[in-house]
Parts: C-alpha cells; sequence; structure tokens
C-alpha cells in the first residue's frame, strides 16, 4: 500500500512538470489566495405530512486560505485549511467533516539544489477544540523542483519533534494523554493552478520515529470554480497514525476520507 501511494503521487507531480516546466517563474513578493465554500441542504416536513420523509440538515463550511513570500533569498508559505460539517434529523445530530490544518515552511536560499528550512505544523479539529492536537516542528533541507505560476513542486527531510496533546482518546480503556516524539520527517508538496479556475493541492507527510514507528498522512484537494459563485471542492484524505492510537497496524489500518461537496463560494483566486 505504501509503495503504491508513493507511486500514485509521483505519477501525477512528475506529469504534470512535464506539462508546465516552461512557464514563467513565479513574482517576488507577497501574495495571498483563498476560497470559502459551504453547502446546505435540508427537509422539513410538515407534522401531518403522510409521506416516508422526515427532517434533516445537512451542511458543510470549508476554507483554504495560502499566504505566500518570494525573494531571491527566502520562500515562505503558511496555508491554513478548515473544515467543518454537521448532519441533523430527528435522532440528533452527527459530525459529518472536522478537520484544521495549519502549516508553514520557511526556506533559506542559498544553494543552487539543497537549502535549509524551518517549518511547523498544527493539526486539530473543531470538536473539543485542539483536544487531541498534534504539532510537529521541522529542520533541515529542501529542493525546489518546480516553482512557477503554474505549478509548484517541493520536497523536503529533517529532523521533526513531535508532540501530541491528547485528553480524551480511550485506548483499550486507558487515556492515551500526551506524548512526545523525535523522529525524521520527509514532506513533499505539489500545487497546480488550473487555468484560473481552480485549484489542486497535494502533500504527502511520512515521520518516522527512531524506532521504527510510522506516522503518514497523503491529503489532495481539488477546487474548481464554476460559475461566478459555485464552486465544487473534492477531497480525499489517507491517514495512518500509531501516536494516538498504538494498536493500529500498517498497513491494514489506513483510515481514508473521501468527500465532495458543491455550493457558494467568496473571495476566489
Amino acid at each position: 500500500m505504501f509503495k503504491k501511494l508513493c507511486f500514485m503521487f509521483l505519477a501525477v507531480v512528475l506529469t504534470s512538470c512535464l506539462v508546465f516546466a516552461d512557464d514563467e517563474p513565479i513574482p517576488y513578493g507577497w501574495s495571498i489566495r483563498g476560497m470559502i465554500t459551504g453547502t446546505y441542504a435540508q427537509t422539513a416536513p410538515s407534522s401531518n405530512w403522510t409521506g416516508q420523509e422526515t427532517f434533516s440538515m445537512t451542511w458543510q463550511a470549508k476554507l483554504f486560505a495560502e499566504l505566500l513570500y518570494n525573494s531571491p533569498t527566502a520562500h515562505w508559505v503558511t496555508r491554513l485549511r478548515e473544515e467543518y460539517g454537521q448532519n441533523r434529523n430527528n435522532a440528533g445530530s452527527l459530525v459529518n467533516l472536522d478537520f484544521i490544518e495549519l502549516d508553514s515552511v520557511y526556506t533559506f536560499r542559498r544553494f543552487a539544489v539543497f537549502n535549509p528550512f524551518v517549518s511547523f505544523n498544527l493539526t486539530t479539529q473543531n470538536y473539543q477544540f485542539f483536544n487531541p492536537a498534534t504539532y510537529t516542528g521541522a529542520a533541515g533541507l529542501s529542493v525546489t523542483i518546480v516553482d512557477n505560476e503554474v505549478n509548484t513542486l517541493t520536497t523536503r527531510a529533517g529532523i521533526a519533534y513531535r508532540h501530541v496533546s491528547d485528553s480524551v482518546t480511550l485506548s483499550d480503556g486507558v487515556l492515551v494523554g500526551n506524548s512526545d516524539t523525535l523522529g525524521a520527517e520527509w514532506v513533499t508538496n505539489y500545487s497546480l493552478n488550473i487555468s484560473n479556475v481552480g485549484k489542486y493541492i497535494s502533500e504527502f507527510r511520512l515521520f518516522e520515529t527512531f524506532d521504527n514507528a510510522q506516522n503518514l498522512s497523503w491529503d489532495n484537494a481539488l477546487l474548481m470554480q464554476m460559475t461566478s459563485i459555485l464552486v465544487m471542492q473534492i477531497s480525499y484524505r489517507a491517514f495512518f497514525d500509531n501516536t494516538r492510537i498504538t494498536r493500529h497496524l500498517w498497513p491494514s489500518d489506513i483510515e481514508t476520507l473521501f468527500s465532495v461537496s458543491i455550493g457558494a463560494s467568496f473571495n476566489m483566486f
């Protein structure tokens, strides 16, 4: 499974690089991009309704924002993803989408190929806010393979420190609690602007502890402008984490989440 995930990711990004490698480099200075999408659906029959329909309400809201600074000596990109949604009916309410990620990477441009970087990553959720939460800081060497206005491809690896704050998750009836781990991290990021009407973002992240415990995530998001206010977002996430849930077994316990939403948009690219 791990080899298949790596092969699929590399095939997508390398094919795109061959198509767009001759585009002009991204200009220097600050730039910001963002998209907010929302979907809502509701059924509300009257109290004397004789059909099988019952009350139901489904809604989702998603935010993607990217702040980029580019100069001859530095490259700094910060991304925020916020996703939340609920299903409600006569029996109660359920969360159908819940994810927050803040990722920031600062790369020092000093050499032709390899350049030092520092990074910070936070993943958590809205429900029981910041509990659990995973903080990861890393430093090492980065390689920029493609960097232009159409697409970017970077990969980096280095030493990483990971802190998990968790006072709610139970493992075999025992509270997981907090943990601190030192290891090595490899991250590959790819983004593609599609004719000024969409954006594809992919990130593959592998964290390996020094006692050979693996944690990985592969996040994909496709955001497409359909009309002036209508947008479609397709997301796919593959996830394996044995830090909080130690009974997970690789690779049979890889978790996946697929979501599709079509709704109103604000603040397009």
